[in-house]
């Protein structure tokens, strides 16, 4: 695919002529190919589910890294008993898992907002509901003695998420130190507080 569009850093024609072929048919190499040559590295879709993230000149490319990543992973998978599922965690099935095993849980954050949680583009709007559902769902993970880790954001930009500072009580929770200078949307550390939050001590 990258010698059909002829893609590199540069050349924004054919990285908009993959996203058009795309659109039309899509498929996972695809895809990940896109992904590979668009702003950011970002995944995004408009309303109609049709990929537009734009094209990261000078900036996104398949690199010798990505390639390294892309083999490591795929050999990681064929070695392991891997198995990947697309649900809601809701109906996700706990009833085999035990004290041995850890979930961990990286939420849309209910006090930002991105292009994966207002609700449009095919994604699910995470609300106040959402968020209580989640915490209930660690809450039944925490009753069988399943460990967990939440990534969640307690302040950002002046808003507090209420509902977990609430909910964390005598929880472990450890500050993460974290840089979006990259980031699409440009937060720094001193607007947002990013935390981890686990029934157990690391």
């Amino acid at each position: 695919l990258i010698n059909k569009y002829k893609l590199s850093k540069s050349n924004k024609e054919g990285y908009l002529k993959l996203r058009h072929d795309y659109n039309q048919k899509p498929n996972s190499i695809m895809l990940y190919t896109l992904i590979s040559y668009s702003y950011n590295y970002q995944i995004r879709f408009n309303n109609n589910l049709l990929f537009n993230n734009p094209f990261g000149k000078n900036r996104s490319y398949f690199s010798d890294n990505m390639k390294n990543n892309l083999l490591n992973f795929k050999e990681t998978l064929s070695s392991k008993n891997i198995v990947f599922m697309s649900k809601d965690f809701e109906s996700f099935d706990i009833d085999d898992f035990n004290q041995d095993d850890f979930i961990y849980c990286d939420p849309p954050y209910l006090i930002t907002t991105g292009s994966y949680n207002d609700g449009n583009r095919g994604f699910k709007d995470w609300n106040d509901k959402s968020e209580l559902a989640l915490l209930s769902f660690l809450d039944k993970l925490d009753t069988k003695g399943i460990r967990y880790a939440l990534s969640n954001v307690i302040e950002h930009k002046g808003k507090s998420n209420l509902l977990l500072k609430e909910w964390i009580g005598d929880k472990t929770v450890y500050d993460i130190q974290s840089s979006y200078s990259s980031s699409s949307y440009n937060t720094s550390k001193k607007e947002s507080k990013e935390v981890l939050i686990c029934n157990f001590n690391l």
